[in-house]
């Protein structure tokens, strides 16, 4: 037994610190990669502009090899970051909380940016985007094929066909 006040350090609460400091540093360079383009995006329709900054988070969390953490993370029975395409900044935030909370964390997590893209918006977004660019799809169909063709296209019927 231990001694009032006394707590053990398991092996899990380590890797758990080390973990919750990697993504921490993950979603920090997101978050910056998206700044830095400020400009940019605002030449962006409005229409666009939060899907762009989503792109951005996206590309920066895809700019390093996440498979070390996505092991780590599984092994802690957490999202791997695999199917965060619609929500990236959202989908770190979520499994951050969780991290923050397994950890024992009181700090309070660094403010959200303004504008991220949460679950529900991302699936939204997506839909209509999808919808935009390729129609509605068929009733009772969802798939919808889209084909990139050459310029030459638009001209030789025969290429298309």
């Amino acid at each position: 037994m231990l001694p009032k006040g006394k707590k053990v350090i398991l092996p899990e609460m380590a890797e758990i610190g080390e973990v919750l400091a990697e993504l921490m540093a993950f979603r920090n360079e997101m978050i910056a990669a998206a700044a830095l383009p400020k400009r940019r995006i605002e030449e962006v329709h409005q229409n666009y502009r939060a899907s762009a900054r989503n792109l951005l988070h996206y590309l920066a969390l895809r700019r390093r090899d996440l498979r070390p953490l996505q092991v780590r993370l599984a092994a802690l029975g957490l999202s791997s970051l695999g199917r965060a395409e619609s929500h990236v900044l959202a989908t770190v935030e979520a499994v951050l909380k969780v991290l923050r909370r397994l950890a024992g964390s009181p700090s309070e997590p660094p403010p959200s940016p303004a504008g991220m893209i949460d679950f529900p918006g991302g699936q939204r977004l997506l839909a209509e985007h999808t919808d935009s660019l390729l129609g509605r799809a068929t009733s009772g169909r969802s798939v919808r094929i889209m084909v990139t063709m050459p310029g030459e296209a638009a001209t030789d019927y025969s290429l298309v066909t």
